[in-house]
């Protein structure tokens, strides 16, 4: 028995978990940021896609205040739609990139950076970016996933195919899909201090992982290969967790 096989037997029928168990793990994903948020702080999310994660800051921030940032009007568009936030919390969605966000110096006492740094073609430019945005003292949270390290429960050539042009794209916009392997040295190189670094896994179905690439175009067309039968394929992937502090 191969290990995919396994695997697909281990996790049986159901491709994925129950609606309450994947909410719960969505929550812990940001953990490792929302530990050390206060309830009264201005909290940067960027890249927020479609809000979700934004909304469980918000829960850490019933005082304060949370900004989502994405660079796709739709994402926001969606964000704004969802956007309930906790008794008490004030949350809004803009668009915004790396390099030409809309704000001023010190507006933030905290920032996480979910993704963004992987599309980007210098991501020490984007660091001096939100350096400035932090107030002395400020925390930065990063997550990124390194595309290298994914593994799948079953063959989807689809799915394969779909992920092997997004990384083209993105290196030849001159962006790094392993740029969380990356992560320490940059925070280091620029000063930030009390680096703490952690790793997690990220599981999405083959359905989940389709229709993100669909929506950012990159499924390619049919090619006439055919359906895989091979079961539900489910994706793993690394994800690299950092927190550290601007120097007071």
């Amino acid at each position: 028995m191969t290990t995919a096989d396994w695997l697909r037997a281990k996790i049986g029928p159901a491709p994925y978990p129950s609606t309450p168990e994947r909410k719960r793990t969505q929550a812990g994903s940001f953990q490792f940021f929302t530990q050390y948020l206060r309830p009264d702080m201005r909290v940067l999310h960027a890249y927020a896609g479609e809000g979700t994660p934004t909304l469980s800051i918000a829960e850490h921030v019933l005082t304060g205040e949370v900004v989502g940032v994405d660079p796709d009007m739709e994402n926001v568009r969606a964000a704004r739609r969802r956007s309930v936030a906790p008794d008490g919390a004030e949350i809004t969605f803009e668009r915004g990139a790396l390099g030409r966000l809309p704000f001023g110096p010190e507006e933030f006492d905290a920032v996480l950076l979910d993704g963004p740094l992987s599309s980007v073609d210098s991501p020490e430019r984007a660091l001096e970016e939100v350096q400035g945005m932090l107030v002395p003292g400020g925390l930065l949270g990063m997550r990124h996933t390194v595309a290298s390290s994914r593994v799948f429960s079953g063959k989807s050539r689809l799915l394969e195919r779909s992920l092997d042009r997004q990384e083209t794209i993105l290196r030849d916009l001159g962006g790094d899909p392993d740029v969380g392997l990356r992560q320490p040295n940059l925070l280091r190189s620029h000063g930030f201090v009390n680096l703490r670094v952690t790793s997690s896994t990220e599981q999405q179905t083959e359905d989940e992982l389709l229709a993100a690439l669909s929506r950012e175009g990159f499924v390619p067309a049919d090619d006439g290969e055919g359906v895989d039968d091979s079961g539900p394929v489910i994706s793993f992937v690394t994800v690299i967790e950092s927190v550290c502090w601007k120097p007071v």
